[in-house]
């Protein structure tokens, strides 16, 4: 495969996104995978630049001056640098989109900054005094809200759940892997640098050794750890704690000294080989206020050190209480942090066994499989264009490349000018038709073709000035919604051709065989189910046409013709697939999402027949569609003007009858 990965740096030695990059990288070259690492920093001197067994980098600049304008400035070029190239798969490490997957490596920023500016109106001052936060907010609501990404990968469960809080991210398009650890570097092993390290630092070897590892001290909980020491010295008079990593030691020593135990504490400063101070160590402590998932404690359990870590902390996942580590509610619970740190010290050589044998099931190979996996999956939903012609434009699926071959349809003229076939629908300015293709094997196979031929007009002038032709907008619609994960139309070819004052358009999709309009089925399949079972169903019918509203709007879309008949449905053993087609009106990111999605709501609203859906089932509906949450009065007044659009829809609908029937009487309606 065909891979590139998105990283801002490129090291060895940092930590968290940086150093998960290079070892995703190497595994994956390992593999026999094309690698291509897009990144504005690496720590290679030498960076190849060939094919093979090479990794290939592409330098992604970020210019100077404001931190907003660096991400701006990466987000920019680095989708300038992607679009020229065809990737099996991008998979972003960074806050730039789109990508095919997206791994939050750091976490909400959206739950931090709740965290360290709880209040709302020094948050607010936050937010208005430094414009990169603003911008980080705003990419990872593009991200994970709008569809920029056909999956999002958390490190953890907790991850997880803040992504579908915040963001209200589909289930599906979210899934958790958590980190790997390299085993041939960290494991128990490192023991046998216990006496060496201790001796370096003085520390006796009989002397309880707490260490802590972080290159950010005050997120990861340095100043509460150091608070706990005077209540554990208790129980322990000889307790050393050992801090490894970047940071300022004067605040912190200052704390000590003012407890008393400046001798206490040992300050290593930042070290390219960890391992060797897991191994000198008796204890694992981070009471960080925030971690999506601390590598470092994954290490230090494959070293053989039990850990204590807070619930805000990803990695607490992987800890069993009292048998591999111990869990702390929060960092600032001094109590429940000594307890349990004398606890853990009083047996953590059991304990350190049975978190050797937690880590060992978290290798990086492991971890890669993984996410390979999920590569193969994705690649596998990503359909493959080819572009046939460029003047006049023809694009193609393919994967129904041989069937198109077959039928000789490999051509904009063959296609425009193919008469054969079922013609549904002929007005002036489009032609629908259903087509019967023959494939490889000579079974018949079904198809929709729509062609649109359209003058000049002051009402396309619009439409022309973006050069987007009717049948492209409805393919580039198309391929948006595989995109964000959602269930339409597959597409087989589009082709776009004539003049700027006289434009042509095709679009060819595949039937949606065994589906029907929900229009035709509500009224003529739901009643026949018995009346006792008929209230279930029905309610399981509304369930999911509201998520599937919800999980359009959410993405970005707004189908802005989103009538039953533009549902299709399909019913397997009383559970029901959903397709959603018609999608040449789709706007994505309008300025006024209020007013599209009244728009869509009330479509809905209107199409479903009155004597099936009553208005308690309507109600239903719109709480689906909330997230089932309990309405408030903002939601009533959601809902009186959906009932007010549904009412001018109504009118509307009524008035464009009454024309239509005038204009045949007249003769002049088109054929």
């Amino acid at each position: 495969m065909k891979i590139a990965i998105i990283t801002k740096i490129y090291s060895r030695d940092k930590g968290g996104a940086e150093r998960y990059a290079v070892n995703l990288a190497d595994a994956l070259l390992n593999e026999g995978h094309e690698v291509h690492v897009f990144a504005n920093l690496w720590d290679i001197p030498n960076p190849p630049v060939s094919l093979g067994k090479r990794i290939i980098f592409h330098r992604v600049p970020m210019g100077i001056g404001p931190r907003f304008l660096k991400l701006l400035s990466f987000h920019w070029r680095c989708r300038r640098q992607l679009k020229p190239e065809q990737f099996d798969i991008v998979y972003s490490l960074a806050q730039t989109y789109p990508a095919d997957i997206y791994r939050m490596s750091d976490g909400l920023f959206r739950h931090w900054i709740s965290l360290r500016y709880p209040n709302p109106i020094i948050r607010l001052l936050c937010l208005l005094s430094r414009p990169v936060f603003i911008f980080n907010l705003v990419f990872e609501k593009r991200i994970l809200q709008s569809g920029m990404c056909r999956l999002v990968i958390a490190n953890s469960n907790l991850c997880r759940q803040q992504a579908e809080s915040y963001y209200s991210v589909h289930p599906e398009r979210i899934e958790v892997i958590y980190n790997g650890v390299d085993l041939d570097t960290f494991n128990r092993g490192a023991k046998m640098f216990r006496s060496e390290i201790r001796k370096s630092y003085n520390i006796p070897e009989d002397a309880p050794l707490l260490l802590f590892v972080s290159m950010n001290f005050s997120r990861k909980g340095l100043s509460e750890l150091i608070r706990s020491l005077p209540l554990v010295r208790t129980s322990f008079p000889g307790l050393r704690l050992m801090v490894v990593g970047k940071g300022d030691p004067v605040p912190y020593r200052k704390t000590a000294r003012a407890l008393g135990l400046e001798e206490a504490l040992v300050f290593v400063g930042p070290a390219k080989e960890t391992a060797p101070f897991y191994g000198a160590a008796d204890l694992f402590v981070l009471p960080t206020h925030y971690d999506p998932f601390a590598n470092v404690c994954l290490e230090a359990m494959a070293c053989g050190l039990p850990v204590v870590t807070t619930r805000q902390n990803g990695a607490s996942e992987l800890i069993e209480e009292g048998v591999n580590g111990y869990i702390i509610d929060r960092a600032d619970k001094i109590d429940d942090m000594v307890k349990k740190i004398i606890q853990s010290l009083l047996s953590h050589s059991q304990m350190g066994d049975k978190a050797s044998e937690t880590a060992m099931s978290f290798s990086k190979a492991d971890h890669t499989k993984k996410i390979m996996k999920v590569y193969h999956r994705i690649a596998a939903e990503k359909i493959p264009l080819e572009i046939i012609s460029h003047r006049p434009l023809m694009v193609i699926n393919r994967a129904l490349l041989p069937i198109l071959k077959k039928n000789h349809l490999l051509s904009y003229d063959q296609i425009m000018t193919y008469h054969n076939g079922i013609t549904l629908k002929q007005i002036r300015a489009r032609t629908i038709k259903r087509l019967m293709l023959k494939n490889e094997k000579g079974e018949e196979c079904l198809f929709y073709l729509k062609r649109h031929c359209s003058s000049f007009s002051f009402s396309s002038i619009a439409k022309r000035w973006h050069d987007s032709s009717e049948g492209r907008r409805e393919w580039n619609s198309i391929l948006a919604f595989h995109e964000a994960g959602l269930p339409t139309m597959v597409p087989v070819a589009m082709g776009e051709g004539g003049t700027w004052f006289s434009r042509e358009s095709f679009l060819m999709t595949e039937a949606l065989n065994g589906y029907e309009p929900m229009e035709k089925w509500i009224p003529s399949t739901l009643i026949r189910y018995p009346e006792k079972e008929r209230p279930q169903i029905k309610r399981e019918l509304i369930r999911k046409v509201a998520l599937l509203a919800r999980k359009m709007n959410q993405a970005g879309f707004y189908h802005r013709d989103y009538y039953l008949t533009h549902i299709l449905l399909k019913e397997i053993s009383r559970k029901f697939d959903l397709k959603i087609i018609d999608l040449q009106r789709v706007i994505r990111y309008p300025w006024f999402k209020g007013r599209w999605k009244i728009k869509d709501l009330a479509s809905l609203n209107y199409s479903a027949p009155q004597e099936i859906f009553t208005g308690r089932d309507r109600l239903l509906f719109y709480k689906f569609y909330e997230g089932g949450r309990r309405l408030e009065e903002v939601d009533l007044r959601i809902i009186k003007m959906i009932q007010k659009k549904t009412e001018r829809i109504d009118k509307h609908t009524i008035r464009m009858y009454q024309t239509r029937e005038a204009r045949k009487r007249l003769g002049l309606l088109e054929k």
